[in-house]
Order: structure tokens, then C-alpha cells, then sequence
């Protein structure tokens, strides 16, 4: 029964058929719709006129949401705590424990309990008792007593006044993440269309859900990625430590099959052919397959593990790439890409997401940290007057705020309703209403260059460029043209294999003349 069987043991308490299978809210619970909750006598705490939900009339809606937020960001040392306090005795599922909270002005109550165990004789309490202290006067006289009290870090910072996150207030920004039911993509009186759009058209579906070819798919790799999400952030912490006497570091994310790996590796050749830095101690790798895995680790890259995809995802990605734009498993690696990003977020790094057809000339994390103070995302520029522009979803630089927070684990959400445009999908999301207040900036197009048509006419220049994105197809052979092709025998990330897999599909042919 233990894999695969999905039959569960019946709960000690029965079956729960008819039972809410998720939490109640109040959007989902409407304790205020006298239609659906009888009221019994005095009850001011559910009475809110035309507001069926009770947030309007809750007095103390926003404290109580702050407290809530705050206290589960502690939830793992907590968990290690109780561990180590009330131990399970061999042999038994579980354990009593006693829950309580107290101020100062209460304690003498909570101890003349403690004086009644011990006087009658019932046990020490002291075994028993997870206390929460709300005040430094209280936490130092139960721990005085030999009490297990909960510790006031959680509180200490941000529950009754904020300090200001580094990207501003987020008044008036979404306090919880935008799902496809909440941000309506496909609902066209909220989300204006620019010429092609394909990503957000549903007819008779403002979720998108109904059109999303690729939904149920990336709902699993979504699921199976983020099961392995303890053992990941123990790798990160170990990866990337972050230096003594600072809040965070700066990391680079990206997603690669065996296909594209040629072209990595020609970005981490040309960190060192121009003496940028060494790219694996910045980069954490996501493959898609076991050759690209087995690759990078081989040339010492902090590379994902694969066990997250190797069970139960049913999803085998092609490790194939033609040269062609937008086809074949592009859409899902993005995909992947993506939640990597949001997950380095939420840990606290700077993180720059970007795509495997770069070429760095200098380090762009100076300016970029120069541009990023009081901004929450930095963007390439995408010069499109549709939903692919504004801004280049390959080169992405995110500022750990709040707000970003909020913006990407909206937009790992919103991954589920893509086809196969993560460029439209992305600039579709920072243009919703919700996020009007998001500051970004689109970066200098001479400066963080997109390497499409003409080089030199759009402002190229190898002495002032400090980064290349090689948008589109032919990608080696125009970055052979201007002589910004290193990867080869001579550099220390040489793989053979990548680049046969590269010759075997042509990819290194100079195609038709472009355009200029």
C-alpha cells in the first residue's frame, strides 16, 4: 500500500466525505450571508451589511493578518522546538501537549494553574505546557521557571509596525498571491489585448483554464517540483552561503536540456574568456535530462538534482533542441525556470533569472545593484509594441521585496495557463491592474544588448555592452559573427558531447542573410 495504491487509511475520526477538503476563508466560509449562517441572538461578529464575507466590519483584520503572517515564517525552527520539548514516546503515534498564550498582566492567573497542578498533585505542567509569551517581561520569568516559551523573534520585528520593505509599501498591491480564478487573464474588460495574444484568448473562460493545453502537465511538475522543497533549501544554504554581515547575495537561475547546453556553456566560456567571474559560484542549474545533469555536475556546477522529475511527474522532456524559436520543450522548461526563480525569491537572494543564450562581456551585478535600489524588478528591453514587449522575459533581475514576492508566486500560478510564450505570459501579468504599483525598470537596450538583425546599427559595442541575449534563431553563428563564439577546446567548461549534439543538428550553419 505504501506507493502508488493511493488508498488511504480511514482517519481515526471516520471518512471525511463531505467534509471541506481544504481550509475554509472567508471568501469561501460567508460567516455574514444571513442565508447561509443563522443567527443565534447577539452576534455583531457576523453581522456585516452587503459584505458577506466580514472583512469590511473586521476591526482588526489587518493586525490579525500581520500576526498570522509572522508567526508562521518561524514555523521550521518551531517544529524542531516541539520536537525537542515534548519527544513521542517510543511506541506511540503522538502526545498531549497544553496550548496557552499570556501578557504580563495575566501571568498571575497562568501560574496559580501551574500552583494548582503541583499543590493537587496532577502533574508537572512544566512537561506539558507549550507557552507563548507576548512580552519580554513574561518570556524571561516563564523561562526563569523552566517553562517551554515560545521565543519573541517572531514578534520583534514587523507585526505591529512594519519597517519599510526595500521595494516601499505595498499598500494597495494583492496581499496574497493571484491564482487564474483571481487574475482572470482571459477576462478582456480587465486585461487590455495588444495585437497578438494568444496566450490570454478564451472565449467563454476567464481563467484561461479551459484553453491551457499544457495545464494539467505543468500543475504536476509544479506539485512534484516543490515536494522536494526542504532538502532544496538546505542545498541553496550550502550552495550559496551568504557572507558574514549581509542580508542576502546574488545568485543566477536557469533551466537547460542537453539540446541547449552548447549554448550555457558558451556563457559560462565567455565569463571567463572576458574575466567576469567564476559562473559556478553564482549559478544554480535546473537540467531537464540525466546527460545535461551528469555534464554540469562533471564541470563542478551546482546542478538540481533530478529525483523531483524522476517519480511520478509522467512528464519526459525532450533533451532535443533544432534551433528553432518557441518549439518542442521550451514552454516547460521556461516553466521550471520559473518556479526555481520565485523559490530563490522567497528564500531572500537576488536573483537574476535568465535565459541560456547569453554572452556577459562585463559583470552586470554592480549596475544592477545600483539601478535595483527602490525597485523591485529590472528587465531587458524587448522593443515590441505587442504583449512580447515591453520587457525581455530572458534577462530578469529580482529584488527580494515583498512585492516581488507576491508578483512571482502570482506568476508560478499563472504558469499553469501557459502554452508556450513565457515572454507574453510574463508581460501580460506585470501589466495587470493588481501589479500597477510593481517598480521596474527596463534596462539600457546599448548596455544589456538584444542581439537581433544588426549589431552595430542598434548600438553594440563590445567596450560598453555588458551583457548579449541572442534572441531568436542562428544563435551561434551571429554570435560567431562578431566574434563572441568561446566555447571551444580551450575553455576550462569544454564539453564534447554538447557540441556534437550541436553539429548534429546544424545548429553552427550560417543561415539567410538577416535583415539589416
Amino acid at each position: 500500500m505504501s506507493n502508488g495504491t493511493k488508498i488511504q487509511r480511514i482517519p481515526r475520526g471516520g471518512y471525511v466525505t463531505g467534509f471541506p477538503e481544504i481550509p475554509l476563508t472567508p471568501e469561501t466560509a460567508l460567516l455574514c450571508d444571513e442565508n447561509i449562517n443563522i443567527r443565534l441572538g447577539k452576534n455583531s461578529e457576523t453581522v456585516c451589511p452587503q459584505d458577506p464575507t466580514c472583512k469590511k466590519c473586521a476591526n482588526h483584520y489587518h493586525d490579525t493578518k500581520r500576526l498570522l503572517k509572522y508567526f508562521h515564517r518561524g514555523d521550521e525552527e518551531r517544529r524542531e522546538r516541539l520536537r525537542k520539548w515534548f519527544p513521542i514516546p517510543k511506541g506511540k503515534e503522538s502526545r498531549d501537549i497544553i496550548v496557552c498564550s499570556v501578557n504580563f498582566g495575566q501571568l498571575y492567573l497562568f501560574l496559580n494553574w501551574a500552583c494548582s497542578c503541583w499543590k493537587n498533585q496532577v502533574f508537572d505542567v512544566r512537561l506539558y505546557t507549550w507557552i507563548i509569551p507576548t512580552d519580554t517581561k513574561t518570556y524571561d520569568i516563564l523561562v526563569a521557571l523552566g517553562f517551554n516559551a515560545e521565543p519573541l523573534d517572531w514578534m520583534s520585528n514587523g507585526t505591529k509596525i512594519q519597517r519599510i520593505p526595500r521595494g516601499g509599501y505595498v499598500t494597495g498591491f494583492p496581499e496574497i498571491p493571484l491564482t487564474p480564478e483571481t487574475a482572470l487573464l482571459c477576462d478582456e474588460n480587465i486585461n487590455i489585448r495588444l495585437g497578438k495574444n494568444t496566450e490570454t484568448v478564451c472565449p467563454n473562460d476567464p481563467t484561461c483554464k479551459k484553453c491551457a493545453r499544457n495545464y494539467n502537465e505543468t500543475k504536476r511538475l509544479l506539485e512534484h517540483f516543490h515536494q522536494g522543497d526542504n532538502e532544496r533549501r538546505d542545498r541553496l544554504q550550502k550552495w550559496f552561503p551568504i557572507p558574514k554581515g549581509k542580508e542576502s547575495r546574488d545568485i543566477i537561475v536557469c533551466s537547460v536540456n542537453f539540446g541547449q547546453l552548447y549554448l550555457f556553456l558558451n556563457w559560462a566560456c565567455s565569463c571567463w574568456k572576458n574575466q567576469v567571474f567564476d559562473v559556478r559560484l553564482y549559478t544554480w542549474i535546473i537540467p531537464t535530462d540525466t546527460k545535461t545533469y551528469n555534464a554540469l555536475v562533471a564541470l563542478g556546477f551546482n546542478a538540481e538534482p533530478l529525483d523531483w522529475m524522476s517519480n511520478g511527474t509522467k512528464i519526459r522532456l525532450s533533451s532535443k533542441y533544432t534551433g528553432s524559436a518557441n518549439s518542442g520543450p521550451h514552454a516547460q522548461i521556461n516553466s521550471i525556470a520559473a518556479f526555481a526563480s520565485n523559490f530563490a525569491v522567497q528564500m531572500g537572494f537576488y536573483t537574476l533569472l535568465m535565459d541560456v543564450d547569453m554572452v556577459f562581456l562585463h559583470n552586470p551585478f554592480p549596475w544592477l545593484h545600483r539601478s535595483a535600489e527602490r525597485r523591485d524588478v529590472l528587465g531587458m528591453y524587448s522593443p515590441r509594441s505587442d504583449n512580447y514587449g515591453f520587457m525581455n522575459s530572458g534577462f530578469l533581475f529580482f529584488v527580494p521585496t515583498e512585492k516581488t514576492k507576491i508578483l512571482l508566486e502570482s506568476y508560478e500560478n499563472l504558469c499553469l495557463i501557459k502554452s508556450i510564450s513565457d515572454q507574453q505570459l510574463w508581460n501580460v501579468v506585470i501589466r495587470h491592474y493588481s501589479f500597477r504599483q510593481l517598480t521596474q525598470r527596463i534596462l539600457p537596450r546599448q548596455l544589456f544588448f538584444s542581439l537581433w538583425r544588426s549589431a552595430e546599427k542598434y548600438g553594440y559595442n563590445p567596450n560598453v555592452t555588458k551583457v548579449l541575449h541572442t534572441v531568436s534563431v542562428r544563435k551561434a553563428s551571429r554570435l560567431v559573427a562578431i566574434n563572441q563564439w568561446h566555447f571551444n577546446d580551450k575553455c576550462p567548461f569544454w564539453d564534447k558531447s554538447a557540441n556534437d549534439e550541436a553539429i548534429r543538428y546544424n545548429l553552427f550553419i550560417v543561415g539567410t542573410k538577416e535583415r539589416p
